[in-house]
């Protein structure tokens, strides 16, 4: 007798058959489409629900489970516990500080442009910690007020830089510079 899923036999005198017999579905998937149909709106505010209940739940045995833990640690278990929290909080710090630093850097830098000469140099030599806080908040303020304090006085207006003039320097003409005085006369030479 020959059940479902058992190749069938050819009549006698026959090629074998290659094809499975018609109760099958094809090899690939293909066949009727699934009997639920897909997910309605209304059906999608039953899942997100059962969803969020179940999310709970699980925090909730999650939570009793840790108190459960936690009662039954040792003296030494709850002092390691504490220790790893304790460190964990140190390097949280430790990296809001670290942040805050390169923020404060990059403040400075755009509180100094076109007030300082060298904004690299004067960022090398400051301690930048002292802008930031512990949280790592910066202290724009703070940062505005040493940008002044270390910025030049404003320079006289027509004047240029540290005293001298503004306008064109040209150097005088070196007896050398056979090039330059050519050009200047407008003839080779």
């Amino acid at each position: 007798m020959s059940g479902q899923g058992e190749p069938t036999t050819p009549p006698a005198g026959g090629p074998p058959s290659s094809t499975p017999p018609p109760s099958e579905p094809p090899a690939g998937g293909g066949g009727t489409p699934p009997a639920t149909p897909p997910a309605q709106p209304d059906d999608y505010a039953e899942i997100k629900a059962a969803l969020a209940a179940e999310r709970k739940k699980t925090g909730d045995l999650e939570k009793k489970l840790g108190d459960i833990a936690a009662a039954n640690m040792t003296e030494r278990e709850k002092e390691l516990a504490q220790a790893k929290a304790d460190a964990k909080a140190e390097g949280a710090a430790e990296e809001r500080r670290k942040l805050g630093k390169s923020i404060a850097v990059e403040a400075f830098r755009s509180a100094a442009a076109g007030k300082l000469a060298n904004v690299d140099a004067v960022v090398g030599r400051l301690d930048m910690a002292q802008f930031c806080g512990d949280d790592g908040e910066v202290d724009r303020a703070a940062i505005t007020k040493a940008v002044d304090e270390l910025a030049p006085a404003a320079a006289p207006a027509g004047r240029g830089l540290e005293g001298f003039p503004a306008g064109v320097r040209q150097s005088a003409p070196s007896e050398d510079d056979w090039l330059g005085t050519a050009a200047r006369r407008g003839t080779p030479g």
